[in-house]
């Protein structure tokens, strides 16, 4: 497997610049495909230039707009025109894959309508992902408090994720994005990730939890840095990853208020840390 700096996990914005020195001086192997960076053709260029300059391969692409129900269904029209100009100049610069997670819950169709509306729209962007060769990773998101103030649940956990790619028309063409927040907050186990094939995995986030909080209880955007308090065994799920075969990205996204006040270098050099401590960096 190979570690990704991702600023935006780290919840700060950088240059191409910086986030291509940061990578570099702290030992990444690969940086995030930042997709407004590659809207603009002098800043694509520049960008992709300084990645490849500086030997480094690519992380995700994210898909600029949600799947799901709060995307209307003209915003859904220009998304998929989006793609279709983005996902030929993502594969030419080398990137493999974009990314999308889907909310767990809404208030505006129940589950199965919200299946069926989520099938519709990737399976609508499959044929433009394939003839760029890129895939999408899907990210399911776990915690019960999301879903709590909304009407009608939806897909939170690993198997609904799994079902849900199983139902598209071209299921190659997607798989999973695995983030151990998620992974612990659906009260999944190490034995779980054992039944999936490195094939079905196409990216990895790293954290941890806070201590003192029951799992159903956890805030989604109240994590750590992978290992930081010991709640998410970061290290195991890794170990198993690499037991599977798993070889592709992996990241530190440790979404917390308090990340926020921390320099924004100090937040790299922790990711690098804790991912070492993880056993996903050496």
């Amino acid at each position: 497997m190979y570690t990704v700096l991702s600023t935006r996990r780290l919840l700060f914005e950088s240059s191409p610049e910086r986030l291509v020195q940061l990578a570099e001086d702290h030992g990444f192997d690969a940086v995030d495909a930042v997709v407004p960076y590659f809207m603009d053709v002098a800043i694509r260029e520049h960008f992709v230039q300084l990645v490849h300059g500086a030997g480094l391969d690519w992380g995700l692409a994210g898909m600029p707009v949600p799947l799901g129900t709060t995307t209307s269904e003209s915003d859904f029209a220009s998304l998929l025109e989006t793609v279709r100009r983005l996902a030929p100049v993502l594969a030419d610069a080398g990137v493999t894959t974009m990314s999308a997670w889907l909310a767990p819950a809404n208030n505006e169709l129940a589950y199965d309508d919200s299946f069926a509306l989520h099938k519709r729209r990737i399976d609508a962007l499959a044929p433009v992902l394939r003839d760029a060769g890129l895939r999408l990773a899907l990210e399911y998101v776990g915690p019960r408090t999301w879903r709590a103030p909304y009407r009608h649940s939806f897909i939170s956990d690993l198997d609904g994720m799994r079902s849900l790619i199983d139902a598209l028309q071209e299921p190659e063409r997607a798989g999973l994005l695995l983030d151990t927040f998620h992974w612990f907050t659906a009260g999944e186990s190490l034995d779980q990730i054992r039944t999936l094939s490195a094939g079905e995995i196409l990216a990895v986030d790293l954290n941890d939890a806070p201590l003192g909080i029951a799992f159903e209880d956890q805030l989604d955007m109240e994590r750590a840095q992978p290992c930081a308090t010991g709640v998410i065994d970061a290290a195991g799920f890794v170990s198993v990853l690499r037991e599977i075969g798993y070889d592709g990205p992996v990241q530190s996204e440790p979404f917390s208020t308090q990340l926020r006040g921390q320099p924004e270098e100090e937040r790299v050099v922790d990711a690098r840390n804790a991912l070492i401590a993880a056993g996903a960096m050496r």
